[in-house]
């Protein structure tokens, strides 16, 4: 099957006073039409910077320095764009209408000035007049502006049925509110019907969970299985730290560490037999059900990326490194049909 999405040797890097720092290195991986792929690993081990590369939103000073991103539009059939090469425009074409993104902190994803409603009906908007931009608006009369603006109302009302439709309890009270008023979970829902409003093929969910209690956690994530199970959406790419919510939420997974790909693989090969040792030394770290628990820690340090050792990454921390460890930086390989690991120990 065709991958809704491919990429194929990713590199970032970000410029800093220190250096250059390698913030993402040879990444490399797809995500077929009707699967949730999941992205573990570390904070800082360039989880999000993947993702937000996918929408040409890498914060300045990064930049994508190698590699292409190649995505299958759902408007042009069999046709595939170079996210890594497309123009600003046809960015705008992209973002939202074929990627829709959930960002992490929806205190800053949200605008505090304006209304939920607004928001809401600014992506509908967007979505049939993607031609115009805000700031080119901003300079119309306003007799022009009412034209453009006469199909509000519409825009209004299919913000409340989207919201009815991910279970928001008086979705009519919710749009005519500010995001303040709004407690943590709702501004969440109000993100996803944000990224849900321009119809995306491909979702991307970036740790939207993270900073909600474990029970409004549970219900962000049953509200994503019934917009895949809906076919709302067809794929997403689900980032996570959190290892429990991946091996429920996910189809395949794959495991970064300091910007390298460790292992990809189906979830329930990954947690029954983790080949990689840092894989292996991440499921370690989750506590069990027991009284006598030993939490096991990753000992040492991440590496300076700025810095880091010509061998692997993880070299310095592994316990089951060889000498081609330290020298050289393992390839990512198949070991299989399901499985792919960079480690030089898997090879010997």
């Amino acid at each position: 099957m065709e991958p809704l999405l491919s990429i194929n040797q990713l590199n970032i890097q970000f410029k800093s006073d220190r250096g250059i720092a390698h913030v993402v290195r040879d990444v490399s991986f797809s995500i077929i039409s009707g699967e949730t792929f999941g992205l573990v690993g570390e904070s800082g081990c360039g989880k999000s910077v993947t993702s937000r590369a996918l929408m040409q939103l890498i914060p300045y000073p990064g930049k994508i320095t190698g590699g292409r991103i190649l995505f299958s539009q759902h408007q042009t059939p069999n046709a595939s764009i170079n996210i890594t090469n497309a123009s600003e425009k046809e960015m705008q074409q992209i973002r939202g209408q074929q990627i829709g993104m959930i960002f992490q902190e929806p205190d800053t994803a949200l605008n505090p000035i304006m209304r939920v409603g607004d928001q809401i009906s600014e992506a509908f908007f967007l979505q049939n007049k993607p031609h115009f931009n805000q700031r080119f608006i901003s300079f119309l009369p306003d007799t022009l502006k009412h034209f453009l603006f006469s199909s509000k109302k519409a825009f209004w009302d299919k913000s409340i049925e989207l919201l009815k439709s991910l279970d928001i309890p008086d979705p009519a009270n919710v749009v005519s509110r500010y995001p303040h008023e709004l407690s943590g979970g709702m501004k969440q829902r109000v993100l996803i019907a944000i990224a849900l409003a321009g119809s995306p093929s491909l979702l991307i969910s970036d740790e939207a969970t993270s900073s909600l209690d474990v029970t409004v956690q549970s219900q962000i994530m049953r509200l994503l299985g019934q917009l895949k199970n809906k076919k709302l959406i067809q794929s997403i790419l689900f980032i996570t730290h959190d290892l429990g919510l991946a091996s429920m939420f996910c189809d395949r997974l794959a495991v970064m560490y300091a910007g390298c790909m460790c292992e990809i693989g189906d979830v329930p090969d990954i947690f029954l037999k983790p080949f990689h040792p840092y894989t292996h030394a991440l499921l370690e770290t989750i506590p069990k059900k027991s009284f006598d628990t030993i939490m096991k820690p990753i000992p040492g340090q991440v590496p300076d990326l700025i810095r880091p050792s010509s061998g692997c990454r993880f070299y310095p921390r592994c316990t089951r490194s060889i000498d081609q460890c330290k020298t050289s930086l393992p390839e990512l390989v198949p070991l299989n049909s399901t499985r792919m690991v960079a480690c030089w120990n898997m090879r010997h």
